[in-house]
This record gives C-alpha cells, sequence and structure tokens, in this order.
C-alpha cells in the first residue's frame, strides 16, 4: 500500500471513530444510516468495503471515490439529484428511493441486478439499462410509457403511481411479475397482454 493510500485510510479509521464511534478494521460491510451526514470525505478509502449502509442522511451528492469492491449501496432517504456514471462496476444492487432524481444515466454498472429509484421525479424512460438487471422498481414517479428497450433478463418491475395508459407487447420474456397499480390502464389491454405473457402476473 502507498503512503498515500495509508494516510487515506488511517483518516478514514478516525473519522469514523471520532465522529460516529465506530471502530472500522476493514470490514466488508459498513452501516451510516441516519447519522445526519451531509457529505462523504474525499480522503475515504475501504478497499475490501463491500456492503455500505448510507440511507437516512441528507446526502445530495454521490461520492466519486466509492470502493471499487462495493456491491450493495444504500442511499435511500437523501437529498440525491443525480446518478453519476461513475459508480463502481461491481455494484450488484444500487438503492436510491425517496431522493430528489430526474434522470436515468446510460451508463450504470454492467453487473447491477437490482435498482431501486421509487419516488423520485423521474420523467423519461432509461434507454440503456444492464443487460444484466433483474429487479427494476419506479414506482411513485412521473412516468408515461413503459420503457421500450427492458433487458431481457428483468424478472420484476414496479411501476405503480405513475402516469402509464397502455401496456406495450415488447416485454421481456423473462418478466414474471408486473406491477402497475395506481396509473389508468384499460382492462381490455391487460386482458390482452395477459394472452401474449401468460405466465406474466399483472398487479394493478
Amino acid at each position: 500500500m502507498s503512503k498515500s493510500f495509508q494516510s487515506d485510510e488511517n483518516k478514514t479509521k478516525n473519522w469514523l471513530l471520532n465522529k460516529f464511534n465506530i471502530n472500522y478494521n476493514g470490514e466488508t460491510k459498513l452501516n451510516l444510516s441516519i447519522k445526519n451526514i451531509k457529505e462523504i470525505p474525499p480522503f475515504f478509502y475501504a478497499p475490501n468495503l463491500q456492503k455500505l449502509h448510507l440511507e437516512h442522511n441528507q446526502i445530495k451528492k454521490i461520492p466519486e471515490y466509492l470502493p471499487q469492491n462495493l456491491q450493495i449501496l444504500y442511499l435511500y432517504n437523501n437529498q440525491i439529484t443525480e446518478i453519476p456514471e461513475h459508480l463502481p462496476q461491481n455494484l450488484q444492487i444500487l438503492e436510491l428511493s425517496y431522493n430528489q432524481i430526474k434522470d436515468i444515466p446510460e451508463h450504470l454498472p454492467q453487473n447491477l441486478q437490482k435498482l431501486y429509484l421509487s419516488d423520485n421525479q423521474i420523467t423519461e424512460n432509461p434507454e440503456h439499462l444492464p443487460q444484466t438487471l433483474q429487479e427494476l422498481w419506479l414506482s411513485s414517479n412521473q412516468i408515461t410509457e413503459i420503457p421500450e428497450h427492458l433487458p431481457q433478463t428483468l424478472q420484476i418491475l414496479y411501476l405503480g403511481n405513475n402516469q402509464i395508459t397502455k401496456i406495450p407487447e415488447h416485454l421481456p420474456q423473462t418478466l414474471q411479475e408486473l406491477y402497475l397499480g395506481y396509473n389508468q390502464i384499460d382492462q381490455n389491454n391487460i386482458t390482452q397482454i395477459q394472452l401474449v405473457y401468460p405466465n406474466l402476473q399483472i398487479y394493478i
């Protein structure tokens, strides 16, 4: 380890100990939820970290220097307005519900399996989602159409409480559960889709 990284690692340990009374010694999990955190310091260095809890804070921006081994990141109920394109590529679960996000970027981690974005301000449909994605939660946004280019690995899709009026016929064959409560979808449309996708459970 270089002196720079060793210095950052010591600073990280001191920050966690002095501010939150957390004695961090390189564990793979770290819980910093409900700590009134506004930002993660630029010296934050925890290379072993795989699971990080930052929910229920006052964070406005996802930091650029997250550990590259990170697989699970919880950031729901903060004040985040955008998703950066520099997230760790090993990330598998990203929880960003209850924020102020308006757009989904084109470049998300290519190993991402679960993406939670309910209760944000999203209006545009995502077009370039990772082809590994299994669950997508977009309830309580301002979406008017079901996205056209959904990954062929998708199994669960939440789109309740939006402004959707029609279910298209271009859904992934892998889709098992579709949640569309509190939209304005005609029953004839639902019946038609159930004929095309007999194994799909549609919840209205």
